[in-house]
């Protein structure tokens, strides 16, 4: 049995003859996580960490690492974890919503931002492996660009521009599922963490308010065509 069935029928719940396997290389592995994006987009030149000295007058008296993301400038010390936002884009308020979405987050919906004949070669040698490939997320990008602390407070006091940002998210993540499914792929992945121990860390009537229709939109799109929606808790 190929990997790419026992994926499936442990996703399907069908009888599965052994557990997915999903360990680094050299270990063995039952997916294969397709090489999807930063191509064309915004901020590749400081997807690296790095001390860009350029990023590190704008978050004084940090003396790690940095790199940026989306507008969001990520910090690290000693090379030892995968960091954590200390600058978001929008953090200074919503004012500049329409510029942030028009430079960070529309590029991503455009095909030509990717280099989709390589991913259609790379599944089309993978097709006995259960395929996956990242698309954005709903939740990270909301936390870091407002940060934590804001997109909390947002949620009751800023309701209608998160949904717009949330909302500009789902439509990112449905183009980009279309482009993963034209390539060939099994699977899309979103990074979400909504979980403290026991509990989401809102009310979950202000995620049903703001958050389920975007994920539902996301999801129904990758179920029409025919494809299975992760989420990476690495």
């Amino acid at each position: 049995m190929t990997s790419k069935e026992i994926i499936r029928r442990v996703l399907e719940f069908d009888n599965p003859p052994s557990i997915g396997y999903d360990f680094l290389s050299p270990h063995p592995s039952d997916f294969r996580w397709a090489p999807f994006g930063n191509v064309n987009l915004p901020d590749r030149e400081y997807q690296n960490w790095g001390q860009y000295p350029e990023l590190l007058q704008k978050v004084p008296g940090f003396e790690g690492e940095v790199c940026k993301r989306d507008g969001t400038i990520y910090g690290r010390l000693g090379g030892k974890t995968k960091g954590e936002c200390i600058k978001g884009a929008l953090e200074g308020g919503w004012d500049s919503l329409d510029g942030y979405l028009e430079t960070y987050l529309l590029p991503y919906r455009d095909p030509k931002n990717y280099a989709l004949d390589d991913i259609k070669k790379w599944a089309a040698g993978s097709r006995d492996m259960f395929t996956a490939g990242g698309i954005v997320s709903l939740q990270a990008i909301a936390r870091d660009s407002r940060t934590i602390g804001n997109m909390l407070a947002d949620t009751l006091l800023e309701s209608e521009n998160l949904k717009r940002l949330v909302g500009a998210c789902a439509d990112i993540a449905v183009a980009q599922v279309d482009m993963l499914h034209g390539c060939g792929l099994d699977a899309a992945v979103m990074g979400d963490d909504w979980g403290l121990q026991n509990t989401l860390y809102i009310n979950p009537e202000s995620w049903r308010a703001i958050w389920k229709e975007p994920y539902a939109r996301v999801v129904g799109r990758l179920h029409a065509h025919g494809m299975k929606f992760l989420r990476c808790v690495r």
